[in-house]
């Protein structure tokens, strides 16, 4: 995989992609009971939405034209025992799919995470950190809607409409085919739409990636931005990587202002061809005043659940463009991987050979070439050379974070690549050239190279740094102090680091 410096962010906008849509909804599998329970809920505010109307055909019709009060009182209290159970089960519904989305998205934001965790170098030298954290967070999070209440809405859509239109031509087949005049002019506008719709989530959540990843390129070298007086330099790029992104979600938005008003006005065109054909029925003795009432309670919500369609069609537009940034992170291969007949290191001796090591970055331009050395146990050997000429590399190689173009690195007379990577880094230490402290206390840094250190250890190493005046100190990553006290070591850190050559 070495060798493409393209964007990895830039990926080709698709069609629907059925497969891609099937794997995104396998996620919801260990979830099928808690999410049948959620439906059965849904069923019932579905059922219970659907009466309303019913029930004021039949107030109408039978007690209030023949005024008959009790008639009328009773219907009154069986509309409010429809609401309370409409309410009750929409509670209950909304709440179980939103649990069970919540473990969806927790779910793969762990699987991503611990995925990253076991791709290599290489992967991260193609990619900005900001970047990454985008379809850790923002990616992840467009998927929410989508999961928590999405798969379930079509579903009550759908009855919800299917009951609608049974009920419409049952009453009156007539009425119902001039309600469902205004139908083509939603289909095309969605239709039209459409593939607009899909770049155009695509383009924000690529736009808030970039601005992720300006943010945190500018927060963490924020020393640097200030020591060479960048402040208005970098603003200036952020201004215009912030307006892109600011553009790229007013054209989205701008996409569904177009589409959702034709669905409101669809339901008042159809609102009026009612009102205007069902006097004509009423005057021919065709249908009832209740009928027409009833009618003109099922037409918004007939269009009601139209416009929940385009919502949800709009949210799996958003989730497609996610989940395809995702899952090109959960298909990325590691470029290093541990052989199948990987050997432990029982006894360390720490002798390292390179056999005409060729290595290069890109799969282009070498930075070793042909190299061959030995270092035996016990000693010193020190790399001096410009920048560029190698010395990083040949301690990548020999912790295996990058693999050789060509050649053979061997510790102790055993291929690299046939040893565990538990062992080659249990046994392999290495004071990075740059200093990193995370979050926490000194004593916390001190022991994340080996958490089951003694006390006596870490106060070792304490005193070895000059920090056991305040290794109990609570610090974060960002403290200089914290960074002076590593940088300034006089020798390995024992409990930071894994030795056999100590």
């Amino acid at each position: 995989m070495r060798g493409n410096f393209g964007d990895p962010d830039e990926i080709p906008a698709k069609p629907f992609d059925r497969r891609l849509f099937l794997r995104l909804i396998g996620y919801l599998k260990p979830f099928r009971k808690p999410l049948m329970i959620a439906g059965i809920f849904m069923l019932i505010a579905s059922l219970s939405e659907l009466a309303g109307p019913l029930i004021l055909r039949i107030a109408i019709d039978r007690y209030i034209v023949p005024k008959n009060i009790f008639g009328l009182w009773l219907m009154i209290l069986v509309y409010a025992a429809v609401l309370v159970v409409d309410w009750v089960a929409t509670y209950f519904n909304t709440y179980l799919a939103a649990l069970n989305g919540q473990k969806v998205i927790s779910n793969l934001r762990k699987e991503l995470f611990e995925h990253i965790q076991t791709l290599s170098f290489s992967f991260f030298d193609r990619r900005k950190a900001g970047k990454i954290m985008s379809r850790l967070t923002n990616d992840v999070n467009a998927l929410n809607q989508f999961l928590t209440s999405g798969v379930l809405n079509v579903t009550s859509d759908l009855i919800v409409l299917t009951g609608i239109i049974s009920s419409m031509l049952a009453m009156s087949w007539k009425l119902a085919i001039v309600t469902f005049l205004s139908l083509p002019f939603i289909v095309i506008a969605a239709v039209g739409l459409r593939v607009k719709v899909r770049n155009a989530f695509r383009d924000t959540r690529t736009k808030i990636a970039e601005v992720n990843s300006a943010l945190q390129e500018n927060i963490s070298g924020v020393r640097v931005v200030q020591a060479f007086n960048r402040q208005n330099l970098n603003l200036e790029t952020f201004k215009h990587i912030n307006k892109e992104n600011y553009q790229a979600n007013l054209r989205a938005v701008t996409l569904l202002a177009i589409f959702l008003p034709m669905v409101e006005i669809s339901a008042a065109i159809g609102s009026i061809l009612v009102i205007w054909y069902g006097a004509k029925l009423i005057v021919s003795g065709e249908i009832t005043i209740g009928v027409l009432a009833a009618f003109l309670g099922f037409v918004p919500r007939f269009f009601s659940p139209i416009r929940d369609l385009s919502t949800v069609w709009n949210s799996l537009q958003s989730a497609m463009a996610s989940a395809e940034r995702i899952f090109e992170i959960l298909d990325t291969e590691p470029d290093i991987k541990e052989c199948a007949e990987a050997v432990e290191l029982t006894e360390p001796r720490g002798e390292v050979q390179f056999r005409q090591v060729t290595f290069s970055y890109d799969g282009e331009n070498p930075v070793l070439d042909k190299v061959n050395l030995i270092a035996r146990p016990g000693e010193k050997i020190a790399l001096v050379g410009p920048t560029g000429a190698g010395k990083t590399s040949i301690v990548n190689l020999i912790a295996r974070f990058y693999e050789p173009d060509a050649g053979t690195v061997l510790l102790d007379g055993f291929d690299l690549k046939r040893i565990s990577f538990c062992s080659l880094r249990a046994t392999v230490g290495v004071v990075l050239q740059d200093t990193f402290i995370f979050a926490g206390t000194v004593r916390e840094n001190l022991l994340f190279g080996r958490p089951q250190a003694s006390e006596e250890e870490v106060e070792k190493v304490a005193r070895l740094t000059g920090a056991v005046a305040s290794s109990r100190t609570k610090i974060r990553g960002s403290a200089s102090n914290a960074r002076v006290i590593v940088s300034s070591c006089r020798c390995p850190v024992e409990s930071l680091i894994p030795r056999s050559w100590t």
